[in-house]
C-alpha cells in the first residue's frame, strides 16, 4: 500500500489540539504524526492553509433513499443509486457511514424486500467502494414478522448496528386526516386506504412486541452489534429501552431525556440538520443546546448528508464549543458510541482516515481530499501540485 505524507496543514491532534503537524500514512494506519518530516513517501499532499482532520463517522444517515426513490413510486436501481451515495460520502468527508435502513410495516423503501436488497448488495460490494459503509436497520417494534429475518441478518454480519423505532401511533393520530398520510402511504407503495388497513394491522400484533423486541436484543447482543432507541419522548422510555439492553439514545426529543440517558452513561447520537438549521425541523428539543449542557456524544448526518462536515463550525461560530469539541462530536464521539476503536482521532496505529479540509468560509467548508484506510479516495488538484 502507498505510503502517504501529509505536509504543511494544522493538523487536530489528541490532547494538543490544532497545530501544525505533518502525517505519515503507511499501510493504512497512521504511523507517524508531529515530525514526519523524514519520510521518504510515495505521495506527498499539501495542505498549507488547510484543516487536517479524522474522517467523520455517520451513525444515521437516510437521506441516501432520496437516491434510490426520489420521488414517491419512482425508482432507481440500488447500484447506481450507492455508487452515488460513496461519491456523496466522500465529497462531504464522511469515511464511516451506516446507512439508516428502514425495516417496517409500512413497505416500500422501509420494507423486508428494500432491506435485503441493502444487506445483499453491502456484502457482495465492499471492496469496490471507497467509504465503510455499514448497515444501521431501523427495526418498527411493530413489524413483528420481520423479527426471524433480522435475526438471521444479525447472526451472519449482515448488520452493524440495530436502532428501534415506533412510529405508529404518529401514523394513528393522522387517520382521521388522510391527506396527512399521502405522502407517507405514496413512499411505502400504498393508497391511503391500504395503508390505513396497513396501521390496524400493525396495532392488532402489540401482544407480540414485548416477547419479539426481547428476541430480537438478544440476538443483537449476542451478535456484538450495538443497540439503540429513536425518538425516545421522555426518560421513562429511554428507561424502558434501556432495559432491553438498547443503551444509545438516537434523537432523543427532549433535554431531559438526553440528560437521563447521559447520567445512565449511555451515548446521545443527535442530527447535525438540527444544529444548522438552529434547531429541530419537528419542534423537537434543540441539539445545540444539548450539546451546550454536555449531554451529546456525537451527530449525524440524518436526511442531510453535507450537514455533519459543516455542523462543527457553526457551533465553533456560534461559541458552543472550540473545535476540537466540536469535531469530536463527529469523528470520536461516534466511533465511541459503537465500539469502533480504532478510528476517530489522528494518532499512530489508528486507521487512517484523513481529510484535508479548506474552512475559508466556515459555513461552507470543503473537502480537498479524503483517504480512507490508507487509500487516497478523493483529491482536488491543488493537495497534488
Amino acid at each position: 500500500m502507498r505510503r502517504i505524507l501529509i505536509e504543511g496543514g494544522q493538523t487536530l491532534l489528541p490532547v494538543h489540539g490544532v497545530q501544525s503537524a505533518s502525517v505519515l500514512v503507511e499501510d493504512g494506519l497512521i504511523v507517524a504524526t508531529e515530525d514526519a518530516g523524514g519520510a521518504r513517501p510515495d505521495l506527498v499532499l499539501h495542505a498549507r492553509g488547510l484543516l487536517v482532520l479524522p474522517g467523520l463517522v455517520d451513525l444515521h444517515g437516510d437521506w441516501f433513499e432520496l437516491l434510490v426513490q426520489p420521488r414517491p413510486g419512482v425508482g432507481f436501481p440500488l447500484d447506481l443509486a450507492l455508487a452515488q451515495a460513496d461519491r456523496q460520502f466522500l465529497l462531504n468527508g464522511v469515511t464511516t457511514a451506516y446507512l439508516a435502513q428502514g425495516c417496517s410495516w409500512e413497505g416500500g423503501l422501509r420494507g423486508v424486500p428494500a432491506a435485503t436488497a441493502l444487506v445483499t448488495w453491502l456484502a457482495a460490494n465492499r471492496a469496490r467502494i471507497g467509504c465503510d459503509m455499514r448497515v444501521h436497520l431501523r427495526h418498527e417494534v411493530f413489524h413483528v414478522d420481520a423479527v426471524p429475518i433480522v435475526e438471521n441478518w444479525l447472526a451472519s454480519g449482515g448488520i452493524q448496528m440495530l436502532v428501534l423505532n415506533e412510529h405508529l401511533a404518529e401514523y394513528e393520530a393522522r387517520i382521521d386526516n388522510p391527506s396527512k398520510l399521502a405522502f407517507w402511504a405514496a413512499k411505502s407503495g400504498h393508497d391511503t386506504t391500504s395503508f390505513i388497513a396497513a396501521i390496524r394491522a400493525a396495532r392488532s400484533r402489540e401482544a407480540e412486541v414485548g416477547p419479539t423486541l426481547a428476541r430480537l436484543c438478544a440476538a443483537a447482543r449476542a451478535a456484538g452489534v450495538p443497540i439503540g432507541s429513536h425518538d425516545d419522548p421522555d426518560p421513562a422510555t429511554r428507561a424502558a429501552f434501556s432495559a432491553l439492553g438498547a443503551n444509545i439514545a438516537e434523537f432523543p426529543l427532549t433535554r431531559a431525556t438526553a440528560a437521563a440517558a447521559r447520567a445512565a452513561g449511555e451515548p446521545v447520537i443527535l442530527g447535525a440538520p438540527n444544529v444548522l438549521r438552529g434547531g429541530s425541523s419537528a419542534g423537537n428539543a434543540s441539539a445545540s443546546d444539548i450539546i451546550a449542557d454536555g449531554n451529546c456524544d456525537a451527530l449525524c448526518s440524518d436526511y442531510y448528508i453535507p450537514s455533519m462536515l459543516a455542523a462543527p463550525f457553526r457551533l465553533v461560530r456560534d461559541g458552543v464549543v472550540p473545535l476540537s469539541a466540536a469535531w469530536d462530536l463527529v469523528s470520536g464521539g461516534p466511533a465511541r458510541a459503537v465500539g469502533l476503536d480504532d478510528r476517530g482521532a489522528i494518532a499512530a496505529g489508528r486507521r487512517a482516515d484523513l481529510l484535508l479540509v479548506d474552512a475559508t468560509e466556515p459555513a461552507a467548508p470543503r473537502v480537498l481530499a479524503a483517504i480512507g484506510a490508507g487509500r487516497l479516495l478523493h483529491a482536488e488538484a491543488q493537495v497534488l501540485a
